[in-house]
């Protein structure tokens, strides 16, 4: 009979361990197996396999499927053309990046045979029975881009939707106990599951995916996905639930009835963890006594910025204001908030930047871990960011402003240089509280490792241009080099 692989691709040969099961291959192999076909996934991010090993795993395997995204694509791409190498075996590509690129890779490489644009349940059964049936992909398959026998390459201009998602097949979590490695923000011990109750946002942010994805919101039942949990209760019994849709909250009655009906089944109070906007917490504040009460634990939420001329040209239809005041409603009903924040785009001035620092300061999220700083908006294929700034704005040329990117790359340069080593004493530190192991460092030089970039940034962002000169004075007046050696051996870190 033959054989599938599913590969999650890793962003390379050296990408650290991944803490979330991949729901996209997951939901294909699940569709593939109910289809009567043998599938099975590697996620190479969570075992992180070096190229040869994944070239050789596919030596058994009669049809090689690959999700990427933007960030990991260069090396999907090198990693189909070591298997093309190899043997001749059919390769197909899907994700986002793949959607929304997916003439210009199948014009400019030959390693990939076909191109899903868009969701793939349904199109991956078709391909994969169309290919072992005729030993090509011979026939048109709606939202399919793809290269005939003859080299003529057939562009859909169609993204494929599922437009029933209770009707799908629940992922395939086979290897879900090897994601539970490491839970140092899992403090409750749980099995840590990934459950997508809706697919789709209907706002449309300049720098956001999603919504070039699937603009329109489309939602599974209340009962579905109760269903879905409580097979997962039966099975794993302490899960900590986390909704990963782009947002959750939309419809605030339906995700009440979801957590009625979960911990009804369950018989029991499931924790969980969701995500949602700033201005749908205002809106839906009522709400969170009973998820606090029902097992909420954490909201997400996605303020992105604390500058109100930053938020306007990331099209958020929100302001700083509503994003301080979301941040308060939510810890106001005793739930941990999770921060999604983007520090740097194109058009950012220094100005923006000292704004987001009182901001961080007045919502308290200074010292946020992992650090909010560092991030910058990437031109994601079909979004407005890439309409917008197109390729005027390479890696080289990012930056309108000369200062602005001084500042960013050193702290760039902190990031490389030190930020790996201070995640993992944070790390060790919280695991040896959690069971007891290890010595403990102090509160005092935990705050400290915690706060370090924060410190540096707000000295980059004052009032003096000599960036460089302040960079060295923070490092070296903090003494961080015999600092960070100094705990690592109290915590005995090789």
């Amino acid at each position: 009979m033959n054989k599938i692989l599913l590969i999650n691709s890793p962003l390379g040969d050296t990408r650290e361990y991944r803490k979330l099961l991949p729901l996209g291959i997951s939901y294909l192999a699940s569709a593939l197996k109910d289809a009567g076909l043998v599938c099975d996934t590697v996620d190479g991010d969570l075992d992180c396999l070096p190229l040869n090993e994944i070239v050789r795993l596919t030596s058994n395997y009669d049809l090689i499927g690959i999700s990427s995204t933007t960030s990991n694509f260069p090396y999907a791409a090198k990693m189909a053309q070591a298997i093309k190498t190899e043997r001749d075996i059919p390769i197909i590509l899907g994700g986002y990046h793949a959607t929304f690129e997916h003439e210009e890779i199948l014009k400019g490489m030959d390693c990939f045979d076909a191109i899903v644009r868009g969701e793939g349940e349904t199109v991956i059964v078709e391909l994969c029975k169309d290919y072992f049936k005729n030993n090509s992909f011979s026939q048109p398959i709606n939202g399919v881009s793809y290269r005939q026998l003859n080299g003529k390459i057939l562009i859909s201009s169609n993204i494929n939707l599922e437009n029933n998602l209770d009707k799908l097949s629940l992922p395939v979590r086979d290897n879900l106990l090897k994601y539970q490695k490491d839970y140092y923000l899992n403090q409750d011990k749980k099995i840590y599951v990934t459950v997508l109750s809706s697919r789709g946002c209907p706002y449309g942010c300049s720098f956001c995916a999603t919504t070039c994805f699937r603009r329109v919101w489309l939602a599974r039942s209340p009962e579905s996905v109760a269903d879905e949990v409580y097979l997962l209760y039966k099975e794993y019994k302490d899960i900590l639930v986390a909704f990963i849709d782009d947002n959750f909250f939309i419809d605030p009655i339906r995700s009440k009835e979801i957590i009625l009906r979960i911990n009804e089944k369950c018989e029991k109070k499931i924790f969980f963890k969701f995500g949602t906007r700033a201005d749908q917490i205002i809106k839906g504040a009522e709400y969170l006594d009973f998820f606090k009460e029902n097992g909420c634990r954490s909201i997400e939420l996605g303020i992105e910025n604390g500058s109100d001329s930053v938020l306007e040209r990331y099209y958020k239809n929100t302001t700083a204001l509503v994003n301080e005041l979301a941040i308060k409603t939510v810890r106001s009903h005793g739930i941990q908030v999770a921060i999604d924040y983007i520090m740097f785009d194109p058009k950012t001035t220094v100005n923006e930047l000292r704004e987001n620092i009182l901001f961080i300061k007045n919502t308290d999220i200074w010292g946020e871990y992992l650090p909010l700083i560092y991030n910058r908006v990437e031109p994601f294929p079909g979004t407005k960011f890439k309409t917008i700034y197109g390729e005027a704005h390479s890696n080289d040329n990012y930056f309108t402003s000369a200062n602005v990117k001084q500042i960013y790359d050193l702290i760039t340069k902190f990031k490389d240089t030190y930020q790996i080593r201070i995640n993992k004493l944070i790390d060790d530190f919280i695991i040896s509280i959690n069971d007891g192991s290890g010595i403990r460092i102090s509160k005092r030089e935990y705050i400290w490792l915690r706060t370090m970039p924060y410190i540096l940034f707000d000295e980059l962002v004052a009032e003096s241009s000599d960036y460089l000169h302040r960079y060295n004075l923070v490092v070296s007046e903090n003494k961080l080099e015999e600092h960070l050696s100094f705990l690592e051996k109290k915590l005995q870190i090789n």
